[in-house]
């Protein structure tokens, strides 16, 4: 008997000794994978700004954005997107776009591991399960988007992950920069730049993700192992179909013609001038100036917005990089959301990972001394949980600047300013 529980023993002891690759399989940024049986996994809310309301936390209801397209058709081809934001990707040869109908993935050979159907409520997402094609095996989830009940088959991919213990059983799955298992971290920044969060469950998390992210069901996440700083885990989520509208096709409003970028950023924090991806604004300043310098508008550009009236939280996106502005229209008719001006810019490591300038010199890679020695004694200096936050001015007219308390890094700087009118 006690040989027998001295075998067992070991036996247990070999089970927990296994590889970064191998714990992969069942672990994402240090928390479990679903599997076949498992429930749909509860998505990890943003970290929350210190200075706004953190964003609610995802559940399986879907809140559909107002510009849905029909899902777009998967297709075969050598040619694969660079921009990862087109949530194109290819899989054993075959280039996909998310969403796409499940019925693309099964006339490809895949096919679940549980057969079993799963009908979907309007708005819902069944849980990621594995697929297999042969000995090849990806986690996948659907969704419907549509206001009746549909059977698995009716729905859409809208999930699609691999990580390094289903790779090697020969499932190739490659994102756009050609990114895939075994990718080094260095490429993927390389490639696609900061991301939009780093995320990792603790100090002895396997993994720590990079968030490529447009909003909370359009997220590209690249797994990397501590250990060998290889990619070792993928999921690309894409609920909604995107498409690129065109823009309002009417003059610009006089406001939006007379406005004029600050040719240099000068001292003091109460011009609101900021450099922001090596270009110049003065806060607020028109969308189409920043459409001008190569940012594109997330959402429907010809979104009305009512005269002399402000929306909070639009989005612009510059490469991978998605910023979050407050806009106003200073008119005195109904205005296009292209038409109208940027009243809040930021750049954040939970958002716009940007570089960025403010008077002073200040920058995204400034000090907490650097800060008072350039703009001296902020209106407000308060600790909020790991937060430190600095305010100069007040609100609608301020510059906000934060630190993270254990480690003294610079977290944020947003630029605001929203007069009643532009004169």
């Amino acid at each position: 008997m006690k040989k027998l529980l001295v075998i067992i023993t070991m036996l247990l002891s070999i089970g927990l000794m296994v590889a970064c690759a191998d714990n992969q399989a069942h672990y994402e940024n240090g928390e479990p994978y679903a599997t076949a049986t498992d429930p749909t996994p509860e998505p990890v809310p943003p970290t929350p700004e210190p200075t706004y309301e953190p964003e609610e936390e995802q559940d399986d209801e879907l809140e559909e954005p107002e510009d849905v397209a029909e899902p777009t058709i998967s297709e075969t081809s050598s040619d694969l997107s660079d921009d990862l934001f087109s949530f194109t990707l290819q899989l054993n040869g075959v280039i996909y776009t998310l969403p796409f109908p499940y019925a693309d993935i099964v006339a490809n050979g895949w096919e679940w591991d549980n057969p079993r159907e799963v009908a979907l409520n309007p708005n819902q997402r069944g849980p990621v399960k594995l697929m297999r094609s042969g000995d090849n095996t990806i986690m996948l989830s659907t969704a419907n988007t549509s206001q009746d009940v549909v059977e698995t088959e009716d729905s859409n991919v809208g999930v699609i992950e691999l990580d390094s213990f289903n790779a090697p059983r020969g499932a190739e799955l490659i994102f756009p920069g050609g990114i895939t298992i075994g990718t080094p971290y260095e490429e993927v920044l390389a490639i696609h730049g900061e991301p939009s969060e780093r995320r990792q469950a603790g100090e002895d998390a396997l993994s720590k993700g990079l968030i490529y992210s447009v909003d909370a069901y359009a997220t590209v996440r690249i797994n990397i192992c501590r250990e060998t700083y290889l990619v070792n885990g993928l999921r690309m989520e894409n609920v909604f179909a995107r498409e690129a509208l065109p823009a309002f096709e009417g003059d610009l409003p006089l406001a939006v013609l007379a406005y004029v970028a600050p040719t240099d950023l000068g001292d003091s924090w109460d011009t609101f001038y900021v450099r922001l991806a090596g270009e110049l604004y003065s806060i607020p300043a028109p969308v189409q100036a920043f459409v001008d310098n190569g940012w594109i508008i997330e959402g429907d550009p010809n979104e009305m917005i009512p005269a002399n009236t402000s929306m909070s939280l639009m989005r612009l996106r510059h490469g991978n990089q998605v910023m979050r502005i407050n806009v106003n229209n200073y008119d005195n008719q109904a205005q296009p959301l292209s038409h109208s001006f940027v009243t809040r810019v930021e750049f954040s490591h939970t958002g716009a990972v940007l570089p960025i300038e403010i008077p002073g010199g200040i920058t995204e890679n400034s000090t907490l001394d650097d800060v008072f020695d350039a703009l001296g004694e902020p209106n407000n200096d308060a600790d909020n949980n790991n937060f430190r936050t600095l305010t100069y001015g007040s609100i609608w007219r301020q510059v906000v600047i934060t630190f993270l308390i254990d480690s003294g890094d610079l977290h944020s700087i947003v630029v605001e300013h929203a007069p009643r009118d532009l004169n």
